[in-house]
């Protein structure tokens, strides 16, 4: 089986908050009086936004209530509530009432509420453990009159965009040099859907004012939503001002998602946790992202809480069966992939997966029903093939595989993996002339690829004939210079020709080490190969340091103990030496144990599936 599983579900999306609601939740307009406001999306467990929402938000002292409707997008705003604190429910046909307590409002600050909206049978009530207050921006000196600027803020908050654009053309008129007028026409014609203008608008302000932030969150938006390649400088700019401004770190998240920059993109989903914890498509990136970053742990706890919100989504069910996979639990993976499983027609790719985890899990049996069920649903996926093919290699069934593969290229002719895979079959059995025939017919038929040259250089080795691995590697290095894999082969096939200290070939071996450890730095066994060519040079303090980092980066591997247990002896620290002598006893043991259990799983010969026609 693959060690390591790695078909991930994708999660694409844009994290984008509508501009019309930037429009009403602009600090632009929190900014005009000593109110507060309240604004957010009401959405179901999905995402999707619900619209024509009744919103109440009470408050708790005065027991005065305050009434709002979402728009076609799900965005709601309470534009100017007195300081207080509130309670705020919810109702939607078809939904559980929402029900949010004690809310905190702060005069001249925003707070948004995630409203998000359970089906019916029952009552909801959330904390507010995630609201998010927003500061104002610090009040202009010297602008327009607060009179003829309050018509514009007013225009917008009732969405009459032509209204608050005429309006503050004028006042841009007399006062062309204020950052706010041009911030209010950028959201007018943001309202119109002029967004193009509405950037030049905002970007005017920032001329102005590079540091006024609702300008700047404003055409920050405008480019994420428009993709303009910008955004990502504006948000950045953001940041400086606000390094805890959540929004603009999922923002940044997401975008660094679709750059596949996955190593900064879970650093700024990690500094937004609170925005994305309701937001599918957020979380779904961000365990994509943990995933492929090797932190399976992690992804496994994002996957966890996604799927408990969305349960019958199965894409996000597979990633977190993959992650727990990855993390080495195989029974919850299991457990995990069953109910898809049990689908009337399961994809190939879960099958793929769940095999893995049965065959991790030591549920032989059930790995190989998994892959027989994949074949039959995909025939011409060669993957189960391939993974069937090496369940059998790993007990021990060579001509079970054989056959495998034989059904396989029934199917598939023309792939050079499979006769790859079948070469290394032949090679198992000591057949050499079949194993050697299959590698170089991969390798006409994708000369591109170094597999069937791997193949062939390995099984020349076996046959005792290490001058013509040398050669193959050699002409296929010429090619591909840099490949980690096939640099170290080749100065294994050199070593087996026993070459010694200074001759050209020694060298040789030496400059393949070093170019597949700068090509791939954790090749355990490459550097306990170097350290052996360190040690038969004389060169112990260097032998010892390969040595050891190659026992460092693969503790239980052979090679790299027998290494360093002939370095130590070498440099007279038999002391040191002697635990390791022991170790390499347990890791034989172990290793003995592993081929016994795997030889005692019998694996039945069925039918195979029968091969399709062309």
């Amino acid at each position: 089986m693959r060690q390591q599983y790695s078909v991930l579900r994708d999660g694409a999306f844009r994290l984008v908050m509508p501009l019309l609601s930037i429009l009403l939740c602009s600090p632009l307009l929190a900014q005009l009086d000593m109110s507060a406001q309240l604004v957010g999306t009401v959405a179901d467990p999905s995402g999707a936004v619900v619209p024509a929402a009744q919103l109440v938000a009470r408050n708790q002292l005065t027991g005065v209530e305050t009434r709002t409707t979402s728009d076609e997008r799900g965005g709601f705003v309470f534009p100017s509530l007195p300081s207080g604190t509130y309670t705020v429910t919810c109702e939607v046909t078809g939904f559980q009432t929402f029900v949010a307590p004690g809310i905190v409002l702060q005069a001249g600050k925003i707070v948004t509420l995630p409203t998000v909206l359970q089906p019916r049978d029952g009552f909801s009530q959330v904390p507010l453990g995630r609201s998010l207050p927003h500061p104002p921006p610090k009040q202009e000196t010297g602008s327009s009159q607060k009179g003829p600027f309050d018509d514009v803020v007013r225009s917008l908050s009732e969405k009459r965009f032509d209204d608050a654009l005429r309006q503050a053309e004028s006042l841009i008129a007399s006062s062309p040099r204020d950052p706010r007028l041009w911030t209010a026409k950028a959201l007018a014609l943001a309202g119109k859907g002029r967004s193009e203008d509405s950037l030049g608008s905002f970007r005017k302000a920032l001329d102005l004012r590079p540091d006024f932030l609702p300008a700047l969150q404003g055409a920050a938006q405008t480019e994420y939503s428009t993709g303009n390649p910008h955004a990502s400088v504006s948000l950045e700019r953001i940041l400086s001002l606000q390094p805890g401004n959540e929004t603009a770190h999922a923002m940044l998240g997401t975008l660094d998602f679709e750059r596949k920059d996955c190593a900064n993109a879970v650093t700024h989903f990690q500094m937004s946790r609170a925005v994305i914890a309701d937001n599918p498509q957020a979380l779904w990136q961000f365990g994509q992202c943990l995933l492929t970053s090797g932190r399976a742990d992690q992804a496994v706890e994002v996957f966890s809480h996604l799927l408990s919100r969305q349960p019958d989504n199965a894409s996000v069910r597979y990633n977190l069966g993959l992650a727990q996979l990855q993390a080495r639990n195989f029974s919850q993976a299991i457990a995990t992939l069953q109910p898809l499983v049990g689908l009337p027609r399961p994809d190939a790719d879960l099958l793929n997966l769940v095999a893995a985890a049965y065959e991790a899990d030591h549920q032989t049996e059930a790995a190989l029903a998994a892959l027989r069920k994949a074949i039959e649903i995909a025939p011409k996926d060669v993957r189960s093939y391939l993974d069937l093919a090496t369940l059998c290699m790993d007990h021990g069934a060579y001509a079970l595989g054989t056959e495998i593969v034989d059904v396989g290229l029934r199917n598939i002719p023309d792939s050079a993996a499979l006769y790859s895979m079948r070469g290394i079959l032949h090679a198992q059995t000591m057949q050499f002339n079949e194993a050697e025939a299959d590698f170089s017919h991969a390798n006409r038929l994708e000369p591109d690829q170094v597999y069937g040259t791997v193949g062939l250089g390995i099984t020349f080795m076996q046959k005792g004939t290490p001058e013509d691995s040398v050669r193959v590697l050699r002409e296929r290095l010429v090619r591909n210079p840099e490949d980690a894999t096939l640099n170290y082969l080749f100065a294994e096939a050199l070593l087996r020709k026993a070459i010694e200290p200074g001759t050209p070939e020694f060298d040789e071996a030496t400059s393949a080490l070093l170019r597949s450890i700068k090509n791939k730095p954790d090749f355990a066994k490459a550097h306990a190969q170097l350290g052996k060519l360190h040690l038969l040079a004389g060169n112990t303090s260097k032998a010892l340091e390969e040595s050891e980092l190659a026992v460092k980066l693969a503790p239980d591997d052979r090679m790299a103990v027998y290494s360093l247990v002939r370095a130590l002896k070498a440099s007279g620290r038999n002391e040191e030496a002697r635990p390791l002598v022991s170790k390499l006893r347990e890791i034989d043991a172990r290793e003995l144990k592993e081929e016994g259990d795997k030889n005692r799983v019998k694996l039945v010969r069925a039918a195979p599936p029968r091969p399709i026609e062309r």
